[in-house]
């Protein structure tokens, strides 16, 4: 996955999550990989150039037309009778041509129409890509949002549980072992050595 698809997930996702763009969801996101991502767009200029086959091969079977046209100046002139002539003849020609049986143009033909629908599949095969590609990331980022929220309430009902620990041990209604080994060895007044009660 590119590094600016991933990343214009990761800000959709974000601002969904924070509300700042309630419409960029999923639809929308994969609205902006289609624009953005390499993988599919390679697969989409290869289906252009396969479309272009198609006429290509076509056109063996179709009739050729040729035109053409003459215009020629004759002067002649006589020493002996004088006699001088000037003429401009012209000529036109159209030929119309229709090959009645090419087998190699029908293979042609055929062969473009086949390439055109190979690039068909091929451009399905990369919108489906993309589309899981899209929606892994997504819910990737959603659920580590879920992970990260989750992680921020615990640790702030951690500190709760803490400070109320720490305000039953300064009354003498908890032990110091309450407040959580690990955070220092509260001492009530700051005199080390006092256990409580």
């Amino acid at each position: 996955m590119r590094p600016t698809l991933l990343a214009a997930i990761l800000t959709c996702s974000a601002q969904v999550a924070w509300g700042a763009n309630p419409s960029a969801n999923l639809s929308a996101i994969y609205q902006l990989a289609r624009d953005n991502d390499a993988i599919y767009a390679s697969a989409l200029e290869a289906y252009k150039a396969g479309l272009e086959k198609l006429p290509q091969g076509k056109a063996l079977l179709l009739p050729s037309i040729g035109l053409s046209a003459t215009l020629s100046h004759i002067d002649t002139e006589s020493n002996i009778t004088g006699y001088s002539n000037n003429s401009d003849p012209y000529g036109y020609g159209l030929s119309l041509t229709q090959p009645i049986y090419r087998i190699q143009n029908m293979e042609t033909y055929e062969q473009a129409r086949l390439q055109v629908l190979q690039a068909e599949q091929t451009l399905k095969v990369a919108e489906q890509d993309l589309r899981l590609r899209v929606a892994k990331a997504y819910f990737d980022v959603l659920q580590a949002q879920d992970v990260l929220t989750t992680v921020r309430a615990q640790k702030h009902a951690y500190t709760e549980q803490l400070a109320q620990a720490r305000k039953s041990f300064e009354v003498g209604a908890a032990t110091i072992t309450d407040t959580g080994r690990g955070q220092g060895a509260l001492r009530p007044h700051g005199r080390p050595g006092n256990r409580g009660h």
